[in-house]
């Protein structure tokens, strides 16, 4: 009976691991200018400024988890996006950030706001 009980309970704890994993999560700087989702290995693009148009999936070129920590980069337009949540089990739009890399070496950091979907 310990056995069938220790059982349900790690299939029940790999079943909840499962679904959150497969959750994305939106996130977006203060005034919505970068609204981006991220996915299992990939980045949603879905606003940028001065673009209009259909949403861009791009592939991560670096995918980092330690502990609760995430950090995903992805190169678009000749630019090098990080994407940095502190705690995914608590978003915080002080310490959660996305930096912004252009070809000339200029950086650019925003706070961002991010949820599961």
């Amino acid at each position: 009976m310990k056995c069938f009980k220790l059982l349900v309970a790690v299939l029940s704890l790999l079943t909840v691991v499962t679904v959150c994993k497969a959750r994305s999560i939106t996130c977006e700087t203060p005034r919505r200018s970068h609204v981006f989702q991220l996915d299992e290995d990939a980045v949603l693009i879905l606003k940028r400024p001065y673009a209009s148009g259909q949403p861009v999936r791009q592939p991560s070129s670096i995918n980092r988890m330690r502990g609760s920590r995430l950090q995903r980069v992805v190169h678009f337009e000749g630019n090098r996006y990080s994407i940095r949540i502190e705690d995914l089990e608590r978003f915080d739009d002080t310490a959660d950030k996305l930096i912004i890399r252009t070809g000339a070496g200029h950086e650019m950091t925003y706070p961002i706001q991010c949820q599961l979907n």
